[in-house]
């Protein structure tokens, strides 16, 4: 009989505050998530793929700000990443 035990995966959004691929930043962000135990699954949001945030298209309308802000969160750009070399 096994024993088979699930454990939760924490899901850990990383934003690294350069453009550049090769800033000091970003080199220690990949560093971390690369010694991050298996239960954690770092997600790189790359700031250069997110949309400008203008409140003014927002309105007071509390669906529209929801959508806005998820269609932040849903790019197709976005990466896991479990090493540096991703």
């Amino acid at each position: 009989m096994t024993n088979a035990t699930e454990h939760a995966v924490l899901q850990l959004a990383v934003l690294v505050g350069s453009l550049r691929a090769q800033s000091f930043s970003r080199k220690i962000a990949k560093a971390l998530a690369a010694r991050a135990p298996d239960s954690v699954r770092c997600r790189f949001i790359e700031i250069g793929d997110l949309p400008l945030y203008n409140e003014d298209l927002d309105g007071d309308d509390p669906v529209r700000r929801c959508a806005n802000a998820t269609r932040c969160c849903s790019s197709p750009r976005n990466t896991t990443a479990r090493s540096p070399a991703a």
